[in-house]
Order: structure tokens, then C-alpha cells, then sequence
């Protein structure tokens, strides 16, 4: 962009005025959203473990389960 504007500019220079940019206000989260997998290991091997969440079932409690398999 910088030579679109006909100046030179350092790439260290550019990285650091965009770093130094403020983080724009994004406001309230209303959804998260969660993978709905995680990886299991089983003799030595990862296989992928869908995780479903029970009626009341919190992410924690079904990661949990998912890792004492």
C-alpha cells in the first residue's frame, strides 16, 4: 500500500504503526461458537471424538469426558 501512495516505508517500520493502531470496539458477545470436536489419542494414534452436550451439560464437564476416554 505504502508504494501506492508513492512512499518508502520499512517493513519493521509498517508491522510496527499497524501494531500500534487501536483495537477496534467489537461490543458484547452474543454467540460463541465452539468446535464440536476435539481430538482423542488411542494407542498412539489421534482419532476425532464428536462431542455432543447432555440437556444442562457444560463444555468443561463433556471436554473432560471426552479426555478420560
Amino acid at each position: 500500500m505504502a508504494t501506492v501512495i508513492g512512499i518508502t516505508v520499512g517493513k519493521d517500520t509498517l508491522l510496527r504503526l499497524v501494531r500500534d493502531l487501536p483495537a477496534p470496539h467489537v461490543g458484547d458477545v452474543e454467540v460463541l461458537g465452539v468446535d464440536d470436536f476435539t481430538l482423542v489419542q488411542l494407542n498412539g494414534h489421534l482419532y476425532p471424538h464428536l462431542i455432543r452436550l447432555a440437556h444442562g451439560e457444560s463444555w468443561g464437564e463433556q471436554l473432560s469426558k471426552a479426555v478420560d476416554q
